[in-house]
């Protein structure tokens, strides 16, 4: 049997629409020109064919023919008017073929990036079950609380914390963009989709299936980043009507042709894809996910509330200091004593201390009975009842010892963690734990401040625990003291919603109005910004593209917009020829085609460790 050739031609064949739009363009010029006396029936049978052939490659292109419902209208009266009228109505389906071809393509390779993020997720997970018992289940399977291993070169198959380990992770969520890579230790997120480049690590669930932060970006993607905006097109369908009733009135049905043929929602709906696409693909580089209406509120922010921890920490606290009460306890006979507790209780603190046990090498004993307190939590290790209390600013505790006193207000003071250690009833050790501010910090500051938000720094801590960091990265605006009423308001407001950091939009007319921004899926369902990482860079390249790329989205709008009106306006007044206004639509569409370049993605983020 002889081979066959690649024969398949199909109305998506882009041979097939250069020679439509070749055709057409020649079948309008011959009407212009009239060369060779060439009939007017001939020139109707070529711009009915002309017409034809755009709408025998329109007919696969669904997602187009809604915006085009306001301008089927000009095809009879075209018909009615002659050759010239037809040939201008097929030069202007063409262009608006073009733009319905640039909306599938939009779409299509957003649907492709969600893939390859489902794709990445892998099929099988190894469960860890105490005293070194590992099974091998299906990734689906796995359930919060679950604990998973992780070996070298293994996809993460579920969101997590490192309960144990050290390790490579790269975050990068594009297909084939440059490696992302952040060190992982104890009380680190892992998140389903990136791979573990060396190391063992251990990782307790906290979202599995469709709640992974990949997943619910594959799925954002899917049906849009952003807001496919029907209103605008409904709104422009009715104006349409009315511009045509008006033009019939007063130019008869050459002025009604000209509407139809400027006035359609193809435009719009380009550069609503256009923008979903580039804001899909940032979402992907810049690990960030913008829930429904989310990025409109941000750009709409007039001030930036943060935390003097969390986002401008690196939010993984370190042991600084132990003080010891008894002579003969040292450092690490307290620490071997806490080890076991901090290992039950997960808590940052918890992780800071075990990741100091593997620092000096000190080998975590077995607890019994352990039992959580309100304050953390007590065992017996080596026979003992070893408690861990954990202090906070707003109800220190009494040490009774002189020298712990001192040590505890000392730290408690710097805005530093404290926690003590009490033994058969008595306290005999604290330990302070400080979270180091991001190194980076005040480069995204000034990022931020090129956007012109005021930044106000709030904390429940004394004036004087936040001053080291508003003057590091230089803030104007600080908010300290618990008792201050301001304070108390806006920190209640952003606990009611659980969130933090916020952005807070300070209008006299919206006071209650929050946009906020959340980590870890956990957090997903109420915030308009969910991110991998909540620290202040990673905030600042969001928003440093959120921001002004929605504004360029709305300024194109009202260009269309503008556009369209000025030439009805003066289709209205001084009139206008056929051939010109057709013209003027197609350039527009044409003009249209290029507006994706408006909201360029920026590069794959650069290797990182942290």
């Amino acid at each position: 049997m002889a081979k066959q050739g690649n024969c398949n031609f199909s109305p998506d064949h882009p041979a097939l629409g250069w020679g439509s739009a070749v055709f057409t363009s020649a079948v309008f010029l011959l009407d212009l020109r009239r060369p060779w006396d060439i009939s007017e029936s001939t020139l109707t049978i070529l711009a009915a064919f002309a017409l034809l052939l755009t709408a025998f490659q329109w007919r696969k292109h669904v997602a187009g023919v809604r915006p085009l419902l306001t301008f089927l209208p000009a095809i009879p009266l075209a018909a009615w008017m002659g050759p010239h009228a037809l040939a201008a109505v097929a030069l202007a389906f063409q262009a608006r073929l073009w733009l319905a071809q640039a909306v599938m393509h939009s779409a299509e390779e957003r649907n492709s990036l969600a893939l390859s993020l489902d794709a990445q997720r892998p099929g099988q997970a190894t469960v860890f079950v105490d005293n070194d018992i590992e099974s091998e289940v299906k990734a689906s399977a796995l359930h919060v609380g679950h604990i998973f291993r992780l070996d070298q070169g293994q996809i993460v198959p579920a969101d997590g914390v490192v309960t144990y380990g050290s390790s490579f992770v790269d975050e990068c969520f594009l297909p084939n963009g440059a490696e992302r890579l952040e060190i992982k230790g104890m009380g680190s997120y892992v998140y389903a989709g990136t791979r573990n480049r060396n190391g063992s690590l251990l990782a307790r669930a906290s979202a599995t299936g469709e709640q992974t932060f990949s997943a619910r970006l594959a799925m954002r993607i899917r049906s849009g980043c952003e807001v496919r905006d029907k209103k605008l097109l409904w709104a422009e369908a009715g104006i349409t009507v009315l511009a045509a009733g008006g033009a019939f009135f007063l130019h008869g049905a050459p002025g009604a042709l000209c509407v139809f043929l400027l006035s359609s929602g193809a435009p719009l709906v380009a550069v609503i894809a256009g923008f979903e696409r580039s804001l899909a693909e940032t979402s992907v580089a810049l690990r960030c996910l913008w829930n429904q209406g989310g990025l409109k509120r941000f750009s709409q922010a007039g001030m930036l509330a943060l935390p003097s921890s969390g986002v401008l920490s690196e939010g993984r606290p370190k042991l600084v200091a132990v003080e010891c009460a008894a002579d003969r306890l040292t450092e690490d006979a307290v620490l071997g004593l806490l080890g076991p507790l901090a290992r039950k209780l997960e808590t940052p603190a918890g992780f800071a201390l075990l990741q100091e046990l593997r620092t000096r090498n000190i080998p975590l004993q077995q607890s019994e009975l352990f039992q959580p307190t309100e304050e953390g939590g007590l065992a017996f290790v080596g026979g003992e009842e070893i408690r861990w209390v954990q202090l906070s600013q707003t109800r220190p505790y009494n040490a009774p010892k002189a020298a712990l006193g001192a040590f505890v207000e000392e730290h408690l003071n710097a805005g530093d963690e404290v926690c003590l250690m009490e033994r058969q009833g008595s306290v005999q050790a604290a330990l302070a734990f400080r979270d180091q501010t991001v190194k980076n910090c005040t480069t995204a500051v000034q990022a931020l401040r090129a956007l012109s938000l005021p930044i106000l720094l709030v904390s429940r801590l004394p004036r004087r625990s936040i001053a080291r960091i508003q003057t590091e990265l230089g803030l104007e605006h600080a908010q300290g003291e618990s008792g201050a009423p301001e304070t108390d308001s806006l920190m209640g407001r952003l606990a009611g919603e659980k969130l933090a950091p916020a952005w807070v939009r300070v209008s006299p007319y919206l006071p209650k109005s929050v946009a906020a921004v959340a980590a870890h899926s956990s957090q997903a369902d109420g915030a308009d910004l969910v991110l991998t990482d909540t620290r202040l860079p990673e905030l600042a390249s969001a928003l440093g593209f959120g921001r002004p790329a929605y504004r360029r989205f709305r300024l194109l709008l009202s260009w269309i917009y503008s556009t369209q009106l000025g030439f009805l306006g003066l289709l209205f007044f001084f009139g206008a020829h056929l051939t010109a206004f057709t013209l003027a639509g197609t350039s527009l569409c044409l003009l249209t085609l290029a507006s994706p370049l408006f909201f360029r993605t920026p590069p794959s983020p650069t290797p990182v460790g942290v």
